[in-house]
């Protein structure tokens, strides 16, 4: 049977790959700003009763 794969969003991929050549304050507002968005995400899919798992939480680890 096929394991279910958590939702991640478009925004959180998509931030992580302009990450990788961005300068140090440019990596901190990203952050600060999927951070907000993540706890926006968290609250909807509760919700709705999905889990939600950011995509960068593995990064900030």
């Amino acid at each position: 049977m096929k394991k279910k794969k958590a939702r991640t969003s478009g925004f959180d991929t998509e931030q992580l790959r302009r990450m990788k050549y961005a300068s140090v304050e440019s990596k901190l507002n990203a952050l600060t700003g999927m951070t907000a968005f993540t706890k926006e995400a968290q609250k909807s899919c509760k919700k709705r009763g999905v889990k939600y798992c950011p995509a960068f939480s593995s990064y900030l680890q």
